[in-house]
């Protein structure tokens, strides 16, 4: 997503950015591309501490939802480094291969704290 396709002013478009995590073959998670630097420092904010929403995508295989990244305690440094980059929500889906393994998952940052389906489970 580049910079000049975001309106701030539709609400659609208040995202923070995306990023995506391999798994498959590597001993590391990394992201193999994301729309903006915001999105690529909270993906390494998880790295760093082993943990995180879109890491307990890849282990689980669930999606996590983070609806307010201000009550993500349980991963202080995702929750610092998207705090301080302006991320107030996150949504980690888990991406399958046609065996049914994950292999990957999908992150969706927003600025605005959001209300996330009740299907999905909350990690706040």
């Amino acid at each position: 997503m580049g910079a000049g396709a975001v309106d701030p002013d539709r609400p659609a478009d208040r995202r923070v950015g995306r990023s995506g995590r391999l798994r498959v073959g590597h001993a590391h998670p990394a992201t193999r591309a994301a729309s903006d630097r915001i999105a690529e420092t909270v993906d390494l904010a998880q790295y760093a501490q082993d943990d995180g929403p879109c890491l307990t995508t890849l282990r689980t295989g669930e999606p996590v939802a983070v609806p307010d990244v201000a009550g993500a305690v349980v991963w202080p440094r995702f929750r610092d480094a998207a705090w301080q980059n302006g991320v107030r929500a996150s949504l980690s889906v888990p991406l399958f291969a046609g065996s049914g393994e994950t292999i990957a998952a999908l992150n969706l940052y927003a600025r605005d704290a959001v209300g996330i389906s009740s299907s999905v489970p909350s990690a706040s």
